[in-house]
């Protein structure tokens, strides 16, 4: 018996059914290309994998191969076991000694112990150049110094770098040749050490004599008046150094074994060729009426 329905219910299921039978063939089409494109390889190559044994197949790039104790080592690792030693130095031996008793297992260790090698090797500059140390003199020892100079200057009647020049008006006078600075010994007044009564007598004598100068030296030290008699003609330059109230030099007293000595030193720096004067001193009226150039 057959049965015809033009219901709606029963147009909805046949359409429905038409529908579904297109895409289920489409999905049949796609399993059968898979299944295609799967069995491409052939059965013999697959045969013949399995017949190479499992020791002749190359690893995969991601397997993990541990290293057995025959491998070789990194260079990290052969720093790391090499026996390093420095020679001790003063200060640092006890650190030098316990870094090189510690074992190194890593890298960081390597590089520090590697920076205390290095620091063992420092030398200080000293050790190379000498210590150069600012040392100031006292003002007493510069005062000796200055003593033992002059004492050596009267011993060896030092004279070097002075001439006699003849003057028109003054006659013989003492000319520098060299250069002498403030304050340097240039030239000692010397003569014949006497006292005060004898150098009385003898100006008594030198006086009645016209053709005879004045070469007698007064001046007081230690509560004591000497003069020094320089009119013997003994070729000392001192002896000869001309008066002038603005001389270039000033005398000084140097006791020299238990006498005492006059020396002349230099009041400001003389250049070669201009004379060497000094203030004699003496402002008597006797003086001036007999010597008026002392007033010069």
């Amino acid at each position: 018996m057959f049965y015809h329905s033009d219901s709606p219910a029963n147009n909805e299921a046949s359409e429905n059914s038409q529908n579904s039978a297109p895409i289920a063939s489409l999905l049949k089409r796609r399993n059968m290309s898979r299944s295609k494109t799967v069995n491409l390889v052939s059965p013999s190559i697959i045969e013949d994998q399995k017949q190479i044994p499992k020791e002749k197949r190359r690893s995969t790039p991601h397997k993990i191969q541990l290293c057995n104790n025959t491998a070789p080592l990194s260079p990290s690792r052969v720093l790391s076991q090499l026996p390093i030693s420095s020679p001790p130095t003063e200060g640092k031996q006890e650190h030098s000694s316990a870094a090189c008793g510690e074992t190194v297992s890593s890298e960081n260790s390597c590089i520090k112990r590697e920076q205390v090698s290095k620091m063992s090797h420092n030398r200080k500059i000293t050790e190379f150049f000498s210590v150069r140390r600012s040392v100031r003199k006292t003002k007493t020892t510069m005062l000796k110094e200055r003593q033992q100079d002059l004492e050596e200057a009267i011993l060896s009647q030092t004279e070097s770098g002075l001439a006699v020049y003849y003057f028109e008006r003054k006659g013989r006078g003492v000319v520098a040749t060299q250069t002498f600075r403030k304050g340097e010994f240039v030239v000692e007044y010397a003569g014949e050490l006497i006292d005060m009564n004898e150098a009385k007598l003898r100006e008594m004598k030198y006086a009645q004599d016209e053709n005879t100068g004045c070469y007698m030296y007064y001046f007081q030290t230690k509560n004591m008046q000497y003069c020094i008699d320089a009119t013997a003609e003994t070729g000392r330059f001192g002896r000869l150094v001309n008066h002038s109230r603005n001389g270039n030099l000033v005398p000084r007293v140097v006791m020299l074994k238990g006498s005492p000595h006059i020396v002349l030193m230099a009041k400001e720096d003389i250049l070669p060729g201009g004379e060497i004067m000094y203030d004699y001193g003496d402002r008597s009226r006797e003086s001036l009426q007999y010597h008026p150039w002392l007033a010069s």
